[in-house]
């Protein structure tokens, strides 16, 4: 016991036993610091004289931290920061705000760390113990697919990574708790047009109706469809186009609207009395805003599928009876699977590879810079070149 270099780190580490078991912590003193052993040597004997304190009974977590802090202080030359893991998570959120666009998954998996902590949330952020972690991951797990519970993870990693750096904890908890194996994970697929045709011919609500045939002639996902508004929509003759700024990567996308279906579609709605700002589906934006993680949507989605016999009700679902595994089996067709139906019906028609990406609308920023902006006139008539289907049209048809 006593005082030792890691390969993988810059600092000192100090290495003392409690109760029979071996505690290792980073001192952050240099190892380039010319004095860096003599630092290093004292805080050890600084931490055994505190450890003396606590077999006897003599330390609380008040006095802990007083020490901790006196120890931070003669070696730093600052007072060691005091910060609770709420304080902190609520100022990291707050900060991350203006730089990403998923604030709300980040704000979520930040909820429920906190949520797991309960009242040690309100506790200086250095009391979150590697024990804490692993315990919010096996509480995260009991209510989550192994993929979410990795999702919360990954970002409590990022969120303690930012706290590291910000010298108000030595190391990152997080680090140490590996990610799950995902074995409940499935690739999304398109829909087949067997699919297609139940879907359009069992769905009886107009709204939804019509957000189909947005997504399958779009591509977009349901979060941006749904808050389409009148000024998403551009009819103005030969000129005919969707503009919509997604909310996952900000990129803006302008379409031609394709004419057999989804412009005689627009076209029927615009005959209802609107303004710029209102929404193309009403119904469906109310439930959105009372709803933002979207959700209440998603079931709803669902049991559209289920009624036009594509998936298991839910709760019917085939479990893997493995363990945990066996908890959740995700569905391998969603809304989201328009996207890969209109990104199939285009390279199936021999669409060129640059065109598909730009109506569809690709994350990666390396990849787009790779081609050029694809005019309207080539984009309007990819998604002519598309086929007509019947239950399409007759769905269109027939909403009001």
């Amino acid at each position: 016991m006593g005082i030792y270099q890691r390969p993988d780190s810059q600092y000192w580490w100090i290495a003392f036993s409690v109760k029979g078991k071996q505690v290792r912590q980073s001192t952050q003193i240099p190892l380039s610091d010319p004095d860096g052993p003599q630092k290093a040597q004292s805080l050890f004997i600084r931490y055994q004289e505190e450890k003396r304190r606590a077999q006897k009974g003599l330390m609380t977590k008040k006095t802990a931290h007083k020490a901790i802090s006196t120890i931070y202080e003669a070696f730093h030359g600052e007072e060691l920061e005091t910060e609770s893991t709420r304080s902190f998570l609520a100022r990291w959120i707050k900060r991350k705000a203006s730089e990403i666009r998923s604030i709300d998954e980040y704000r979520n998996h930040t909820q429920a760390l906190l949520d797991a902590l309960g009242k040690k949330a309100d506790e200086p952020l250095f009391a979150l113990t590697l024990k804490d972690c692993f315990e919010f991951r096996d509480i995260a797990q009991k209510k989550n697919s192994n993929g979410s519970v990795n999702k919360k993870i990954k970002t409590l990693r990022v969120a303690f990574n930012d706290a590291v750096k910000e010298k108000l904890i030595p190391e990152n908890p997080f680090l140490e708790v590996p990610l799950l194996k995902e074995r409940d994970k499935q690739t999304r697929r398109a829909f087949t047009q067997q699919e297609i045709d139940a879907l359009f011919s069992t769905c009886t609500d107009p709204e939804w109706l019509s957000m189909m045939i947005f997504a399958l002639y779009t591509g977009q996902r349901l979060s941006d469809l749904v808050n389409l508004t009148w000024n998403n929509i551009d009819l103005t003759p030969g000129h005919e186009t969707i503009t919509i700024k997604t909310k996952k990567t900000g990129i803006i996308i302008s379409n031609p609207l394709r004419e057999a279906d989804l412009l005689v579609h627009v076209r029927k709605l615009a005959e209802k009395p609107h303004t710029l700002s209102t929404p193309l589906h009403p119904r469906l934006y109310a439930i959105r805003q009372r709803s933002p993680k979207g959700s209440t949507l998603s079931n709803q989605f669902y049991e559209i599928m289920v009624n036009a016999g594509i998936v298991p009700p839910k709760g019917q679902h085939t479990a893997q009876k493995d363990g945990r595994d066996g908890r959740h089996t995700i569905s391998e067709i969603s809304f989201h699977s328009f996207r890969h139906t209109l990104t199939t019906w285009l390279k199936s028609n021999n669409v060129g590879l640059a065109t598909a990406k730009d109506i569809i609308g690709h994350e990666s920023t390396a990849i787009s810079e790779n081609y050029t902006h694809i005019d309207d006139r080539t984009k309007r008539n990819a998604l002519n070149s598309l086929p007509k289907i019947n239950s399409i049209l007759k769905a269109i048809k027939g909403t009001p």
